[in-house]
């Protein structure tokens, strides 16, 4: 729930208007204040609010009204509860709604160490550590990281925070998105394997996908305030398959991407194609090498169309592969974001 749309909640709530499930989630939260549950406001918060309600009841009722005992405001509807709220103003019971109502969205929330209800706490001390999660997903954290798990992890949504580095092996359930809060970044997915690399909070973030599809994007809360979710993308976002990578930096707050410095095969074994090429026109090739490892090829020079290469490159890595087929065509290559290109003067 936006603050405009408390607002306006509120607003119908003292005149009466509102529905009668919207009343009783406000009449919910006050009487949770008034019995000291709600834990967003500390003791010397509560005792704030209290000397502010007194005054100000003083100051309306001392001309020609008895004052009310304080208690008796809180049991008396609707003037007790409006005059709470005027009292209290919007923080605290918009930050309760906004986090329980149904329009609460991940990005809303402060990072999970950061939370007052304690998330499960898993540390790498010198040696890498595998947490097993209660969805079956799993995470391989690196020597000296840290993996915090939320308290309401899959009921929603599954929320972990990571401090360091870490492989995801992660689980597919549809209706459940996975989300890993790390320094300034957000990563979505649903079912995937992906690598999580920062060294602290004002630090680069790199994301690279080993399988499946991944969603990045600012946490706009960590770096400038301003509210960035998967239902809200009003930041920066990409979205990255196989073999590719995004490092975010943060003092630019700029995504670049790109791909792994070691691309995999992204196909089952038995898929896998034959790497073993005789006179195979060079477009061709790469057509193979682009289903093996989801990766696009571009000739920046029409001439190349017309080469051929032969040679079985079984086995080799995909550096390996290009260095061959280029040298044979007296070509070269560079990576260009997250393509690579191949030009040259050509086989003429």
């Amino acid at each position: 729930m936006t603050r405009a749309a408390f607002e306006q909640l509120l607003e119908r709530y003292s005149q009466g208007t509102c529905t009668s499930d919207e009343a009783r989630r406000v009449e919910t939260w006050f009487a949770q204040l008034a019995s000291g549950s709600v834990q967003e406001l500390d003791e010397a918060e509560r005792e704030a609010i209290q000397a502010r309600m007194l005054a100000h009841i003083r100051r309306r009722t001392e001309s020609t009204t008895p004052v009310v005992p304080l208690r008796r405001l809180w049991q008396t509807r609707p003037f007790g509860w409006v005059a709470a709220f005027l009292l209290l103003g919007l923080s605290g019971l918009w930050l309760y709604l906004s986090q329980s109502g149904p329009d609460a969205a991940p990005g809303d929330a402060p990072l999970l160490s950061a939370q007052q209800n304690p998330p499960a706490v898993h540390r790498a001390q010198s040696n890498p550590r595998t947490v097993s999660l209660s969805d079956g997903s799993r995470v391989v954290l690196q020597p000296g990281s840290v993996l915090y798990i939320s308290a309401r992890f899959g009921r929603e949504r599954r929320e972990v925070e990571l401090q360091g580095n870490a492989f995801f092996d992660i689980v597919r359930v549809p209706d459940r998105p996975f989300l890993v809060y790390c320094g300034p970044t957000i990563t979505q997915v649903l079912g995937t394997r992906f690598w999580i690399r920062s060294q602290g909070k004002e630090t680069p973030v790199e994301v690279a996908v080993r399988s499946g599809r991944v969603t990045v994007f600012e946490n706009a809360k960590e770096t400038s305030g301003v509210r960035s979710t998967p239902a809200y993308p009003k930041r920066n976002g990409v979205v990255l398959t196989p073999n590719q990578k995004v490092v975010f930096y943060p003092q630019q707050r700029q995504l670049v991407t790109g791909l792994v410095a070691r691309p995999q095969l992204i196909i089952p074994p038995q898929q896998i194609p034959a790497f073993t090429f005789d006179a195979t026109p060079l477009p061709e090739v790469f057509r193979t090498l682009e289903k093996g490892y989801g990766v696009e090829f571009m000739l920046a020079e029409e001439k190349l169309e017309s080469c051929s290469f032969s040679g079985d490159l079984t086995g080799l890595s995909l550096e390996e592969k290009l260095k061959l087929i280029c040298e044979s065509v007296n070509a070269a290559y560079e990576v260009r974001g997250t393509h690579i290109l191949v030009f040259g003067r050509g086989c003429r």
